[in-house]
């Protein structure tokens, strides 16, 4: 409850996918790789129930970083 679930799954997805940029400040680096750490943080993506107007979103809010985490390690080299 007291995680930050978005935090928590963009620490974890950059460590799979740049793991030699996990302790470096994003600002210092160009825009491509800025641009390629962004899309770790779920809140950066646009997600396929996100489109449906039926979607609750304060409920989808809590469990979205947590989808996003599952999509990327199952895309992972």
């Amino acid at each position: 409850p007291d995680c930050d679930r978005y935090e928590l799954c963009r620490t974890v997805l950059t460590e799979i996918y740049f793991p030699q940029l996990s302790d470096v400040d994003p600002e210092t680096l160009p825009v491509s790789r800025q641009v390629a750490l962004a899309q770790m943080d779920a809140r950066n993506v646009t997600l396929e129930p996100e489109y449906y107007a039926e979607i609750d979103l304060e409920r989808y809010e809590h469990v979205k970083p947590l989808i996003w985490l599952w999509e990327m390690f199952d895309r992972s080299p």
